[in-house]
């Protein structure tokens, strides 16, 4: 999955050396996030969407905070059970550096997640093999670290591509990865 991550990354640095007048990372401005993903590296039916608002702190510092819903199905062992969890994050972001007169900015960032964790009960008569007994919502409150690129592509609209490790109490996996791209609205 590192391999995926540095390859597009390196895409976006070489074919997109685009000049825009844009707001870029101006203190007080606020935008809009939304964003589709794939978790645990793209295997399976694995997604995620994201509804984030964004403020710039100054040049190099931005925080983030939104809601995060992710459903993933596990590997069947002998049944496959759904896992939907539902976050609040808030995460905040250091600009690393800039490309192209601050069009292209590399950020990482850390922060909190709260949320809910629900895993869907299997039909009746079909064992678990999960150390879990009762399938229902839990709590779940953890920390992420994520890796941002921002690319600036009008004075109003910026593409992501992200990246998060996620580490929260859950009861299937406690660890999740995250790949997602997303589009930033500017809010006036």
């Amino acid at each position: 999955m590192k391999y995926v991550f540095v390859v597009v990354l390196f895409i976006e640095v070489a074919l997109l050396p685009i000049r825009v007048i844009a707001q870029r990372h101006v203190k007080g401005v606020s935008y809009l996030e939304m964003q589709a993903g794939f978790v645990d590296q793209w295997r399976g039916s694995h997604h995620q969407g994201a509804l984030l608002y964004s403020k710039i702190i100054d040049r190099r510092w931005h925080w983030q905070a939104g809601m995060v819903g992710a459903i993933r199905d596990t590997p069947p062992q002998p049944v496959s059970l759904r896992v939907e969890k539902y976050y609040g994050q808030g995460t905040a972001f250091y600009t690393l550096g800039s490309l192209f007169r601050h069009s292209l900015c590399f950020n990482a960032g850390v922060g909190p997640l709260l949320g809910v964790e629900r895993i869907v009960k299997p039909p009746e008569g079909i064992p678990l093999t999960y150390t879990i007994h009762d399938p229902a919502s839990k709590l779940v409150i953890g920390i992420q670290g994520s890796v941002n690129t921002e690319l600036f592509i009008s004075s109003s609209v910026i593409i992501t591509l992200n990246y998060q490790q996620r580490y929260a109490n859950s009861k299937i996996d406690r660890l999740d990865g995250v790949m997602a791209l997303g589009a930033k609205f500017y809010l006036h």
